[in-house]
């Protein structure tokens, strides 16, 4: 087989990917600085790293909206659909009057407008396995916990929304390097990572398209939402953090940065089967920080209020209605 062929065969099959999203809805956003500095060096960056996607969910706008990001190796399928078609998180906050933008980061490979060829080699995707386990689903795939909240038996649902993602770190090397990210649950404050600043920088520009708003960040994106505040918080009226890694443990970066913020943890279940223990209390640290500061922030713990089985996609799970809607409320607690 020609290369090109091979080439477009391999596009055709990560795009397959997205077929979940109705391309119509599927919007361009573009990071202003082509170039980024790290640690004094100067990196520009090529339209993959300046470009990412959000989809839009329009409502009749009585209030603000809220972009939700998903995690790492995810799209915006974990907040736009669910694996047995009920509901999305998406539809519901919009029917309850927010506008809604679900946001694809830039190193999310589901733009149809963009060429990814030159950068299958630097590409991941979540494998079942490690989904599974990582995610809580249960402890051995495709054994799943008795009281698992997900719908596991739509798990290849799940899988077929798995896109292509990549770090950027060959950016900086040049070296062809993996796309798995990590990190540990707690944050001093600021970042020289190049993936990290590609992110929110791409982030702050859809920020600014849609002005004030709620941000609510998932995961791993939770080093991207606490960095977009540390640079511009001018827009950011309610944060809300859904199992994060990165929560702010620094009490002169919460001081300076987050107590003025209205904050919000989510947590499901599992959480040491999962390894999340220190991630969050990352969280509950970040919660105790803003208090003494004199700002308001809370936890939805779901197990300590009764209600267990909840995975790491929460906003699939069988009762992510009563979970928004616990969002929601706070939301509207908050005044916002």
């Amino acid at each position: 087989m020609k290369t090109n062929q091979f080439l477009a065969l391999i596009l055709m099959v990560c795009f397959n990917s997205i077929s979940w999203a109705q391309e119509e809805n599927l919007h361009s956003v573009k990071s202003e600085e082509t170039t980024i500095n790290i640690k004094g060096k100067r990196i520009s960056l090529p339209e993959v790293a300046l470009t990412g996607s959000y989809e839009y969910f329009e409502s009749d706008k009585t209030k603000l909206p809220v972009i939700m990001v998903p995690g790492l190796g995810l799209s915006s399928y974990i907040f736009t659909n669910t694996p047995d078609n009920r509901a999305s998180w998406a539809e519901t906050f919009s029917q309850q009057g927010h506008d809604v933008y679900v946001y694809n980061d830039p190193s999310i490979f589901v733009n149809p407008n963009l060429d990814y060829s030159e950068y299958q080699n630097q590409a991941s995707k979540w494998q079942a396995q490690r989904a599974w386990n990582t995610w809580g689903m249960g402890s051995r795939y495709p054994e799943a916990y008795k009281n698992t909240r997900y719908p596991t038996e739509q798990f290849d649902q799940l899988l077929e929304s798995f896109p292509l993602y990549t770090s950027f770190a060959f950016l900086q090397t040049g070296n062809a390097q993996g796309a798995r990210g990590g990190g540990g649950g707690r944050s001093r404050g600021g970042s020289d990572d190049l993936g990290t600043m590609i992110k929110v920088n791409n982030l702050q520009s859809l920020i600014d398209k849609v002005g004030d708003c709620i941000l609510m960040v998932h995961s791993m994106s939770g080093v991207t939402g606490f960095e977009t505040i540390r640079q511009n918080s001018e827009h950011i009226k309610g944060f809300i953090v859904v199992e994060p890694v990165g929560s702010s443990t620094s009490p002169e970066d919460i001081k300076k940065h987050f107590s003025h913020i209205p904050f919000l943890g989510v947590y499901g279940d599992y959480i040491d089967q999962r390894r999340q223990r220190g991630r969050k209390e990352a969280v509950e640290e970040t919660i105790k920080l803003i208090k003494s500061n004199n700002g308001s922030a809370e936890m939805l713990d779901l197990p300590a209020m009764g209600i267990e089985g909840n995975t790491h996609l929460l906003m699939q799970d069988n009762n992510n209605q009563g979970i928004a809607e616990m969002i929601i409320q706070w939301i509207e607690k908050t005044g916002k």
